[in-house]
């Protein structure tokens, strides 16, 4: 006799099944997030170049004999 306490395989099946859609979940937000970081940085590093190249730029005129 089975009481109805007991585990069947079919249980077993549908937790392992909603464990793994959780984590497909949870990786596709990380994925999205470190998208999003990946395109920040891009677009700081832009501007750090840009600044850079601007104070290379004015020191040189400013260093520069007349």
């Amino acid at each position: 006799m089975m009481s109805s306490q007991e585990i069947t395989k079919a249980d077993l099946k549908n937790v392992k099944d909603e464990i793994i859609q959780e984590f497909h979940r949870g990786a596709e937000i990380i994925s999205g997030e470190l998208k999003l970081l990946a395109e920040r940085l891009f677009t700081l590093n832009e501007k750090t170049e840009r600044f850079r190249q601007e104070l290379k730029d004015e020191i040189k005129n400013k260093t520069q004999p007349n």
